[in-house]
């Protein structure tokens, strides 16, 4: 898929992982990939959006290695961001949404540059207050697989949802577990849960053992 072009939409700094260079250029090396019209690749039906591939190509074209790479398009993909099945001998990966962002209809994209200057023309101008406010906390509703815990959490500030993206969510939910365990048992109350859990996160040998871990990934990525 090298000939074309593919878009960026320009409130892409508005994601979470904008300014992780590695997130980005990995977001950038799926959207190129991706089939943009229905095809046949090795016998399989691919649809716009899909494509097939394998951590190795994927880290020959990115730089990135496969460990790190694993681990992103794991996060990726409870983000919703994408889907992916994979088998022996490779990957199928579902950039979800492409029709939203991809279309290449050109009256309808001609149509909807209009609709979006109309309204970005007639729609009335926040204040910095109120945008700060926004985007001060936001729910993780789907971070844990427990929805349980997603609800005993609560709201999260975008700085500590950045750091616990960087593990595995499934990890991080057994220490959740414990830190809720010994509130149950002491009874203690606490006005942030989400500061606590994240403080209880800190002092553990756990934690602090996939910090490490992620720290010399990084270092060697």
């Amino acid at each position: 898929m090298n000939n074309g072009f593919i878009k960026l939409s320009r409130n892409i700094n508005e994601w979470e992982f904008y300014s992780k260079p590695d997130y980005l250029l990995l977001w950038i090396e799926l959207l190129r990939r991706a089939s943009y019209k229905k095809t046949t690749y090795r016998g399989e039906v691919l649809q716009p959006g899909e494509f097939t591939t394998s951590l190795s190509a994927l880290s020959n074209a990115t730089g990135l290695n496969t460990n790190s790479i694993h681990h992103k398009l794991k996060v990726m993909t409870k983000r919703t961001q994408i889907k992916q099945h994979t088998n022996r001998q490779r990957t199928k990966i579902t950039i979800l949404n492409w029709e939203k962002y991809q279309c290449v209809n050109t009256e309808s994209t001609q149509s909807q540059h209009k609709l979006n200057t109309e309204s970005t023309q007639t729609k009335p101008i926040k204040k910095k207050e109120e945008r700060n406010k926004k985007k001060e906390v936001i729910t993780p509703t789907d971070f844990f697989p427990s929805q349980e815990i997603n609800e005993w959490v609560g709201h999260v500030s975008p700085g500590i949802l950045e750091k616990w993206s960087r593990f595995d969510p499934n990890d991080l939910q057994k220490l959740a577990e414990k830190a809720r365990e010994y509130q149950l048992v002491t009874g203690k109350k606490y006005k942030n849960i989400a500061q606590y859990v994240n403080n209880w996160f800190n002092r553990s040998d756990e934690y602090q053992f996939m910090e490490a871990e992620w720290r010399f990934s990084q270092k060697y990525d």
